[in-house]
C-alpha cells in the first residue's frame, strides 16, 4: 500500500481478497501477498489486472504467470487492456500434452462490447494431467503407507491405503508418480532439501524428469 503516492507500507496478514493491479511483474511483488499468503493452503483466486503498454504487456505477463507456478496459484488469470480498448484475459495450463510444469500465457476470455464471452471466469485445470509427473513424499507407516525395495527392478514400492488413494487419483485424472522416501531423513533436511524453488523441488524436479 502506498501513502500519500510515495510512502510505501506493508499490510501484513492474510489476504482473502486477490483482485489484484499492477503496472508489472515488479509491483506484484511488492504486495508481497506471496509472503502474506505463505503459511496457508486454502483454494486461493487471483485475478490481475496488468496495466502497461502494449508493447511490454507480453514480457510482463510471462513474468507474473511464471510467478503463479512458482507459487501454486493454480486460478490465476491476468486482464490486459490493449490501445485497441480490447478487454483480454490470459492464464496459464501447468499440465499439458506437450509440456508440464510451465506457464506459457494462453488467451481464455474476452469483453465483446457487451459480456465476457466464456464461462466460468477461472476454466478447469486439473481434468487431465497428460502423464505428467508429480513428487510423491512418502513414510514408512503402516497401514497407511508401507515401503519395500524390489532389489530386481531397484525401484521404491509403496502399498497401504493411502498409496492405494493416490494411485486410483493418478490414473482418474492421467499423472504419474516419482515417489521419494523420507523416513530416513530429519524433518529439517527434506525441508531444505525438497523445498519449492530448490533442485529438487516438487515443480523443479517434474519439468526435468518430463524433459
Amino acid at each position: 500500500m502506498h501513502i500519500n503516492g510515495s510512502s510505501h507500507v506493508r499490510v501484513p496478514g492474510r489476504k482473502f481478497c486477490n483482485l489484484i493491479l499492477v503496472d508489472s511483474y515488479e509491483s506484484l511483488r511488492d504486495t508481497m501477498i506471496t509472503e502474506d499468503n505463505a503459511g496457508y493452503d486454502d483454494h486461493e483466486y487471483y485475478f490481475i489486472f496488468l496495466q502497461n503498454r502494449d508493447e511490454f504487456v507480453p514480457h510482463e505477463l510471462q513474468l507474473i504467470l511464471k510467478h503463479c507456478l512458482a507459487h501454486y496459484w493454480l486460478n490465476c488469470n491476468v486482464m490486459v487492456q490493449t490501445a485497441k480498448v480490447e478487454v483480454l484475459i490470459y492464464t496459464y495450463f501447468p499440465y499439458r500434452e506437450q509440456q508440464c510444469q510451465t506457464a506459457q500465457p494462453e488467451l481464455v476470455n474476452h469483453f465483446d462490447g457487451h459480456r465476457m464471452i466464456n464461462e466460468p471466469m477461472f476454466p478447469k485445470k486439473l481434468t487431465q494431467m497428460h502423464q505428467c509427473p508429480l513428487k510423491l513424499v512418502l513414510w514408512h507407516m503402516p497401514p497407511y503407507v508401507e515401503l519395500s525395495w524390489d532389489n530386481q527392478t531397484s525401484q521404491l514400492l509403496a502399498r497401504g491405503f493411502e498409496v492405494l488413494l493416490v494411485n486410483h487419483l493418478a490414473q482418474r485424472l492421467n499423472f504419474t508418480l516419482v515417489m521419494h522416501n523420507l523416513t530416513l531423513l530429519h524433518v529439517e533436511k527434506y525441508q531444505l532439501a525438497l523445498a519449492n524453488g530448490t533442485a529438487e523441488g516438487p515443480i523443479e524436479l517434474a519439468s526435468i524428469l518430463h524433459g
